[in-house]
């Protein structure tokens, strides 16, 4: 009998159609139920400050309105960082700006915080690049039921115009309702915004960091569904 390795013909027919989807319930292959979604989120500058960014700004990066200039559904259960870009506008050439990123790590088991100070690049304006630092909590997982007040990073000596990209992770909701209570994610309050619309919320407590090309808005408060 002809036989490939240390099986029979038969055998190894049988593998084929198993891994081809043919073999009945052994070859149905696995999924993921609720995929992990990768996403830049851009923000420019509007004025130059700083901005601390939480657990929750990133949990509601997007939102549905629910009542009209109240309230938003941010059907997001869960997200990760896996990296800051912060960018000196090449407009204004802000080579001298001092730009700087701190992982903050927050208070849960691994925190660790460091600092990152922005060098010139090419074409003289300041740019930062970095991911979070191993072992440290900024980098795992962030749960809509979990700590959303914990703190992550913040992004100071920016000024107009200059650009920070959030590189990040992050599972939708499994299911239910837009209004119901069995629905992970949180929800924010809003001063405008009309029923079903989408927003998309400013990149941390500073109101001058915004989604770029999106409907921004700034979110006034933070609440576990």
């Amino acid at each position: 009998m002809t036989t490939q390795g240390n099986y029979s013909k038969s055998q190894v027919i049988g593998r084929m159609m198993r891994a081809q989807g043919k073999g009945g319930v052994s070859g149905v292959s696995v999924i993921q139920a609720q995929p992990i979604q990768q996403r830049v989120l851009r923000y420019a500058a509007s004025a130059a400050g700083t901005s601390t960014v939480k657990a929750q700004d990133l949990l509601s990066w997007f939102g549905v309105v629910t009542t009209a200039n109240t309230t938003a559904y941010c059907p997001i259960s869960a997200v990760r960082v896996r990296r800051i870009v912060v960018q000196g506008s090449v407009a204004t050439n802000n080579a001298l700006d001092p730009l700087s990123l701190t992982w903050l790590g927050g208070t849960d088991v691994g925190s660790l915080q460091r600092t990152i100070t922005a060098s010139a690049s090419t074409g003289g304006n300041s740019r930062i690049s970095s991911v979070p630092p191993a072992g440290s909590a900024v980098g795992m997982w962030h749960a809509s039921n979990g700590t959303i007040t914990q703190p992550l990073f913040e992004v100071s000596g920016f000024n107009t115009g200059d650009i920070v990209d959030v590189h990040l992770e992050y599972v939708l909701s499994a299911g239910g309702s837009l209004t119901g209570s069995n629905t992970n994610g949180i929800t924010v309050g809003i001063t405008a915004g009309s029923l079903g619309h989408a927003v998309y919320g400013n990149l941390g407590a500073a109101s001058n960091l915004v989604p770029v090309g999106l409907n921004a808005e700034q979110f006034t408060s933070w609440a576990a569904y």
